[in-house]
């Protein structure tokens, strides 16, 4: 069961972007990417906002997403009590947000937000309502690059599918 949102939305005019990070165990994590992020969007000079959709996290994640950001009204959170998969936290972020546009982000941010030019660019050049990105190709440590090649190895055989996300 989803909860209602910590911060009401605000009564004004949709905002014309929604980030949506959905999260699960991301304490460690998800600060430094909301703090890029919000940095990012408060100098765009739009209209946005941030929902991060909490699957039922148990290591603080909700605590450290509220000390982090507690004045920003245009963060919202919204809680599951229990894990229900990353693909239902989408779900309930996309249908509570208010944007013309969505974009769906990992709490890890291992695209920036500073890529979102780069997308609506390709929208706007193909006339197409959805772009599909992946990861900016970006210099990642060793041990990162090492756990993503033997997941891959691994997992392929076994589900059948090449790329799990």
């Amino acid at each position: 069961m989803l909860l209602p949102p910590t911060v009401p939305p605000a009564a004004s005019s949709a905002p014309s972007l929604s980030v949506i990070v959905p999260a699960l165990n991301e304490a460690a994590r998800i600060p430094p990417t909301l703090d890029a992020s919000l940095a990012y969007l408060r100098g765009t000079g739009r209209a946005w906002e941030v929902i991060i959709v909490d699957d039922g996290s148990e290591d603080g994640t909700v605590a450290a997403c509220r000390a982090r950001h507690a004045g920003e009204a245009r963060l919202r959170l919204l809680r599951s009590r229990i894990n229900q998969g990353k693909g239902a936290a989408l779900q309930a972020g996309a249908a509570a947000a208010r944007g013309e546009r969505l974009l769906f982000m990992d709490a890890d941010g291992g695209t920036p937000l500073s890529a979102l030019p780069l997308l609506e660019n390709v929208m706007a050049a193909a006339g197409c309502d959805v772009v599909v990105g992946s990861r900016v190709q970006q210099h990642r440590p060793w041990h990162r690059r090492l756990m993503g090649s033997t997941f891959s190895i691994m997992a392929a055989p076994l589900t059948g599918v090449r790329d799990s996300q």
